[in-house]
């Protein structure tokens, strides 16, 4: 796709600007991560990490990641752009797919 028409898409899909609800899940259809998926990565990723805390916000509350911290945000930022940049993707290769009421895919990516 060429320039002029990625930008051309853009402009079509800010023109009427959605809603966004952070943490409501409402962005799973597309395929981005849920909170448990990050929970998982975190979970692989760091041996301290509560394995029997499903609360993804409570658990990243705990002083004990202090030190951890900044690492666990650089894990939860590539996780969502990972899934962001094939969605990204997507929409460029198929646009009628995220146009109008057929916005929201009824898929479950892994």
């Amino acid at each position: 796709m060429e320039k002029d028409n990625i930008h051309r898409l853009i402009q079509g899909y800010l023109k009427d600007p959605p809603v966004v609800i952070w943490g409501s899940g409402a962005t799973i259809d597309y395929g981005l991560p849920s909170m448990s998926d990050l929970n998982n990565a975190l979970k692989s990723q760091f041996p301290s990490f509560n394995k029997d805390n499903n609360n993804l916000e409570d658990e990243l509350g705990e002083d004990k990641y202090k030190d951890t911290f900044p690492k666990m945000k650089t894990l939860i930022y590539e996780t969502v752009k990972e899934r962001d940049l094939k969605v990204l993707v997507d929409i460029l290769n198929n646009p009628s797919k995220y146009e109008g009421n057929q916005g929201i895919r009824r898929e479950h990516h892994a």
